[in-house]
């Protein structure tokens, strides 16, 4: 069923019902925990987290389509929040603007440095107060992290791809307040905008370069020379120091650490090698936790993680766009 002839929920709509008109819109969802008088139904004091974490055991990674499992999941726990899962496995790409942490201005500095665009595609307006505009995803991989977006236009901003999700209408946040879709339901999601698309890529290179000069000018050298075996391993070394700071949702940052490489073996990554690294990397990652993973779990991840990456082939390798 396409989009337009399926309407977003209000925020009076049913959660399982809303949970449903999610599905047939093509979107995957999953539970999360609700909260109640502003603590977190999993009896941990979550903060600002409360009724946004996953009631599943994989999380995002559970997301469905299944109706009669999403019905089940609020059967089962009838006052869940609901996720959404983003990136390629439901067609979005979702921009989160938090007023709180100083995000309207950081927005509007984003706009100036694209030259005023109209960014705006279907916005919800989140419980604590800022909100998100929906697009439609572009068909290569977009990450989570936007801190090189908050590093130059400020803080407040988020980006939701591939690997992430957003807490949807009418879920209630830890506030009292609920989600809800501020624009027409029937309009069609916009594109995610190439400038903005341009600059994550801009900001992503930058961060895996670490920002400075000779490692800028090795990057660049190692692309000019066609030399894919020194490129995978110098964004190998990048995801590395980014799961060595990893204190939490270690399974999810392993995925992500292969999916990111599984782009490089699409166009011809030594996989057996990267595989091994990562492989060795999860066991490291798994004794920094209360809870080791158990070894099949890593296998698991990364094969997930690698298959993820293959179908979105790494675009800058030798100056691809």
């Amino acid at each position: 069923m396409s989009q337009l002839q399926v309407e977003l929920p209000q925020e009076t709509t049913r959660l399982d019902e809303a949970a449903l008109a999610y599905v047939a819109r093509g979107w995957r969802v999953f539970p999360l925990h609700d909260v109640t008088a502003g603590r977190c139904s999993c009896g941990q004091a979550c903060g600002a987290d409360a009724g946004k974490h996953p009631r599943t055991k994989h999380g995002w990674q559970d997301g469905s389509l299944d109706q009669v499992r999403v019905l089940n999941w609020w059967i089962r726990w009838p006052t869940a929040n609901i996720g959404i899962v983003t990136g390629e496995a439901s067609g979005l790409v979702v921009l989160d603007v938090d007023l709180d942490k100083g995000g309207y201005s950081a927005f509007l500095r984003l706009l100036d440095e694209l030259g005023r665009p109209t960014l705006l595609s279907l916005v919800q307006g989140t419980g604590g107060g800022g909100f998100h505009v929906v697009y439609r995803h572009p068909g290569h991989r977009v990450g989570n992290s936007a801190k090189g977006l908050r590093d130059r236009f400020g803080p407040g901003l988020d980006v939701r791809g591939d690997g992430g999700y957003i807490v949807a209408a009418p879920s209630l946040h830890r506030s009292g307040r609920r989600y809800a879709w501020q624009s027409d339901p029937a309009a069609p999601l916009a594109p995610w905008p190439v400038q903005l698309d341009q600059l994550l890529v801009a900001v992503e290179h930058e961060q895996q370069a670490g920002g400075r000069v000779e490692d800028m000018e090795a990057w660049r050298r190692v692309r000019a020379a066609g030399d894919l075996d020194g490129y995978w391993r110098m964004v190998f070394r990048r995801r590395l120091d980014e799961l060595r700071r990893v204190t939490s949702n270690r399974n999810d940052a392993l995925f992500e650490a292969a999916a990111r490489m599984g782009q490089l073996v699409a166009i011809g990554a030594d996989e057996q090698a990267i595989y091994g690294y990562l492989l060795e990397a999860g066991r490291i990652l798994s004794t920094l936790g209360d809870h080791p993973m158990p070894e099949r779990e890593l296998h698991k991840t990364i094969r997930s993680g690698l298959e993820r990456g293959r179908r979105s082939p790494d675009r800058w390798f030798g100056g691809r766009s």
